[in-house]
């Protein structure tokens, strides 16, 4: 499937979207990347719930979520969890 970009998906707006969750997740790159791409394209996003499908070991976890804590965000406060 290859890398997801912005670009790729520039005519994509997600204009009432203001919660995802994530069931399984796995931290595939393109389970990752399609998050991104979710929160660059929903201005009203305002919660992510993340459910890995396995335990991480905590620097992955925080690795994760500092990736998606500096992911260029279409909306002015997104609340992650884990």
């Amino acid at each position: 499937m290859g890398s997801l970009t912005l670009e790729d998906y520039s005519d994509i707006t997600l204009e009432h979207l203001n919660e995802l969750e994530i069931i399984q997740f796995s931290d595939a790159e393109n389970e990752l990347d399609f998050v991104k791409l979710i929160m660059a394209k929903s201005p009203v996003l305002k919660k992510v719930w993340i459910s890995p499908c396995y335990d991480f070991d905590k620097d992955k976890e925080s690795e994760i979520i500092k990736i998606l804590c500096c992911t260029p965000c279409a909306a002015p406060l997104v609340d992650i969890m884990w």
